[in-house]
């Protein structure tokens, strides 16, 4: 499906996303559009060609201005905020102006002259700080549109035209009123503005991560500075202690210890030795490594990581959609209302003087907010997925982060997700005459050329006991078997008791032990000389250290973990039993594995799936919201609506309260839009609120909504939690 992006400004309330989406998705070729008004970003995507210039143009007649995004994913996160420099030069002048009109209007002398002064005052005021909203207005009013601005041009007009009225009519004036409006609607949008931007801060920080320049070593041994820009996949690169790893790459000489907690917040500092990757962005805290580069720019894990976070901020969440539909009829819905309280106070209370009602109307005007209802979720999901990312957890869409809080079953996987996929020998029996080291020459030598996790275990396991060093030739693979060999003219097969009988080797003699090895959990790995059997290894995989208190934490917060595996009965039983889990299934198939999720959705609960993300694609796609475990390098072409970066499982609680957390911010947010308009408008129609309290109410509610989702920033990682921790 393609996509394309676009970073649109003019967007100040929820309406006006509305009217951006809705020109967009006119265009043809367009399928889905999403814009969100805390990054000022919309995403467009269509299952063909879509048109650049015709989505350009379609915003452009909705009344908003738009420019391509850069597509380079470690570019600079721009800023959401109309010219910071002008906005708080027009706040500083209308603050000036207004202050001025407040003495006039309170302590000034009364007269023609002095009542004219005031409404020459207010007249720069609106022309200057306030024409943005006039300007908007009328832009809008063409195109048959509304949004927050025709609030603010019909509020602050009115009192503007209706003071020269009442001025030559001798009546009461409200010149300043008018004045100080712009002044504080300027004034919240320059806080908002400061607060959307820290918002963005976590995001920041990591497209910061890489430096600017590397050392290059020529093939002379030299070595070149040159721009991050100019390297290119397979050039070596040096790093020296205290130095950030430029790109993505494998160590071919030196070791050091990398700082990897800005990408993974994993706190221990990692060892690094040669053939082993390292990720751009990470720090060499001490050592010297030689590096050989595999990924830059966009397709380093760091790339990968902005993009994954970009995309849930760009994203909606689902509880989002009652904001929105309020959103969409919000303004037309304020205007009517403002209509109907002039229209009944002139039945009602024609005595108040049609100034005072007509004041009454702007407070109405003034007071509504459809910023804060517009800024409720997607500003806390900007902090929420940001904070994240910077902790190794990564929230593909919005709606992850907001389902993740509420599942009650956790499926997980066994092999390479609690347990270390890394295979390795617990026992190994010696049933030939050969002493164990010529044995285990043997094994080594048939082992030699096998990719597998299995042969590499016994590969190590081998190495460091045989005796002397073997060739192996004639070697033969059967896939899920084992391998035959012909080592010093004799002939080896190394693999399952399966494999050695289909290859005619008889296992009678030995059966007993066999059995005693799986009712252990273990693996067995039998070897063959000369068609007899000569040896059996027992191979594990160790659990990971955090398990057991992963799940004991699981039981503390209502989550009810299930073991669904592949592995054979007993070696899943003794992981259960070593992770204190006391449901689990075994010898399951990718797809009897998504069967089981489905069988437990429908029993009501939210069910998660933590896997590998890939061999167990189809379990987390039926879960409520899959969790994947990957390495640096695997980030970008990770699926699952979550990922754990490195594989760090004790992020998994992290993530879950830090969902938790989030979805109360954002119900907070939307509980404080819904209520303040629901009763700051009565208020201003009765008249309580004047225009200029009005005015610091409305700018206060977004400020207030904005500062609320800045509040996750304290949140805090590492914490043990409680049953009530979510």
């Amino acid at each position: 499906m393609a996509e394309l992006r676009f970073q649109i400004k003019g967007m100040h309330c929820a309406s006006c996303v509305g009217k951006v989406e809705k020109a967009m998705a006119t265009v043809p070729g367009v399928d889905q559009v999403s814009v969100n008004l805390a990054t000022g970003e919309a995403r467009v995507h269509g299952s063909g060609h879509l048109p650049a210039l015709g989505l350009l143009e379609a915003v452009h007649r909705a009344g908003f201005e738009a420019d391509p995004a850069d597509d380079e994913a470690l570019s600079e996160i721009p800023s959401t905020v109309e010219d910071p420099q002008l906005l708080r030069r027009d706040l500083r002048l209308a603050i000036l102006l207004s202050v001025l009109l407040m003495i006039l209007a309170m302590l000034g002398p009364k007269g023609l002259p002095w009542s004219v002064a005031q409404g020459a005052l207010a007249t720069v005021v609106l022309v200057g700080p306030g024409r943005r909203f006039y300007v908007r207005a009328w832009q809008l009013l063409r195109r048959r549109g509304t949004a927050m601005e025709t609030l603010i041009a019909l509020g602050t007009g009115a009192a503007y035209l209706g003071s020269w009225a009442s001025l030559a009519l001798g009546g009461h004036l409200y010149f300043e009123s008018a004045a100080v409006i712009v002044a504080l609607i300027l004034l919240g949008r320059v806080l908002e503005g400061r607060a959307r931007d820290s918002a963005a801060d976590a995001l920041r920080e990591l497209a910061r991560l890489l430096p600017e320049r590397a050392v290059r070593v020529e093939d002379d041994g030299s070595e070149t500075e040159l721009p991050l820009a100019q390297v290119r996949p397979g050039d070596r690169l040096r790093v020296r202690s205290g130095s950030k790893v430029p790109v993505d790459g494998v160590v071919i000489q030196g070791e050091g210890a990398v700082d990897e907690s800005m990408l993974t917040g994993e706190s221990r500092h990692l060892r690094r030795q040669s053939g082993e990757r390292v990720t751009g962005g990470t720090l060499l805290v001490d050592g010297f490594v030689e590096l050989r580069v595999t990924a830059v720019g966009e397709h380093t894990a760091l790339a990968g990581i902005l993009r994954l976070v970009r995309d849930a901020q760009a994203s909606k969440a689902p509880v989002q959609r009652l904001a929105d539909r309020v959103a969409g009829i919000f303004v037309p819905a304020v205007l009517g209302l403002a209509l109907l309280t002039v229209l009944l106070h002139l039945i009602l209370a024609p005595q108040l003087g049609a100034l005072t009602i007509l004041m009454r109307g702007v407070a109405v005007l003034i007071i509504a907010c459809p910023c804060a209802l517009g800024l409720a979720t997607p500003t806390a999901i900007l902090v929420g997925s940001g904070l994240a990312a910077s902790h190794g957890i990564l929230f593909r869409e919005a709606a992850a982060l907001e389902r993740l809080q509420s599942i009650g079953v956790l499926a997980m996987d066994k092999t390479g997700t609690l347990t270390r996929g890394r295979p390795s020998v617990a026992r190994f029996h010696n049933f030939s005459t050969l002493p164990q080291g010529q044995l285990l020459r043997f094994v080594e030598a048939a082992e030699s050329s096998v990719s597998h996790p299995l042969a590499e275990a016994l590969r190590d396991y081998a190495r460091e006991r045989a005796e002397g060093k073997a060739f192996a030739l004639a070697v033969t693979t059967r896939p899920g078997g084992g391998v035959r060999a012909e080592v010093t003219g004799k002939q080896v097969l190394v693999g399952s008791p399966a494999y050695l009988e289909s290859e005619g080797v008889s296992l009678d003699e030995e059966r007993e032990l066999l059995d005693e090895l799986e009712a252990g959990g273990l693996t067995p790995v039998l070897v063959g000389l000369e068609g007899r059997l000569a040896g059996a290894f027992g191979l594990e995989d160790e659990l990971r250290p955090e398990v057991p208190a992963l799940v004991a934490q699981l039981g503390r917060m209502g989550v009810e973990p299930v073991l669904l595996s592949g592995d054979r009965p007993q070696a899943v039983q003794r992981t259960a039993a070593q992770a204190g889990i006391e449901r689990w299934a075994a010898a399951l198939r990718p797809d009897q594995k998504a069967k089981r999720i489905r069988e437990e959705a429908a029993k009501g609960a939210g069910v998660g799936m933590l896997g590998d993300g890939v061999n167990d694609a189809p379990a987390l796609a039926a879960a409520t919201v899959g969790i994947a475990l990957a390495s640096g390098t695997d980030v970008a072409v990770a699926t699952a609506p979550v990922t754990l970066v490195h594989g760090n499982l004790s992020r998994l609680i992290d993530a879950m309260r830090l969902s938790a957390r989030t979805l109360r911010t954002i119900r907070e947010n939307l509980f404080w839009a819904f209520v303040y308009n629901v009763l700051a408008i009565p208020l201003a129609a009765l008249g309580v609120l004047n225009p200029m309290i009005a005015a610091g109410a409305m700018a206060a509610s977004s400020v207030f909504v904005v500062t609320n989702s800045l509040r996750l920033r304290g949140f805090r990682f590492g914490r043990r939690p409680g049953p009530a921790a979510r």
